[in-house]
């Protein structure tokens, strides 16, 4: 398998997971709702799956065009980049429906904390992801499944 092939297959398969969130409504709990007495988080999600997904796609679009811009062997240390702009395009998203609604104010001092903590999952479960990513690639690249483009060049 060729390098460029495999980013693209690790770029493209958290739509599906994020799809699959969305397509199922996990992720539309109330973020203005409080829990109940003695209640505990039990989804760590965005109010909306669906504006997750929305970030993702913008992200891996752009990942999928710095990976055509870039030679293989040098994509690396672009994806480490990636859980970043996923939570700036989160808020991103997010911004304008609560400067519509006019509750900004109410959001970030009511549910700020919740706001936050969900954030730093997001990066945290973002870069977890980069770093198998750079596992499972060296790991297939020792065993010599994977090849980079001057290889499969020179084979040709």
């Amino acid at each position: 398998m060729r390098l460029r092939r495999f980013y693209q297959l690790t770029i493209l398969f958290p739509l599906l997971g994020l799809g699959l969130v969305a397509a199922l409504h996990r992720g539309d709990a109330d973020l203005m709702t409080g829990l109940a007495e003695g209640g505990q988080a039990r989804w760590l999600y965005p109010r909306s799956a669906t504006r997750g997904l929305l970030a993702y796609i913008v992200v891996a679009g752009w990942l999928l065009l710095e990976l055509r811009r870039r030679r293989a062997a040098e994509f690396g240390p672009v994806l480490w980049r990636a859980p970043l702009f996923y939570v700036a395009a989160l808020i991103l998203l997010l911004l304008p429906l609560v400067l519509v609604h006019g509750n900004a104010r109410e959001l970030f001092s009511e549910q700020g904390g919740r706001l936050g903590l969900r954030l730093l999952v997001h990066l945290v479960i973002g870069f977890s992801y980069v770093a198998l990513v750079g596992f499972v690639r060296e790991q297939l690249r020792t065993g010599g499944v994977l090849e980079t483009d001057d290889q499969a060049e020179g084979a040709s």
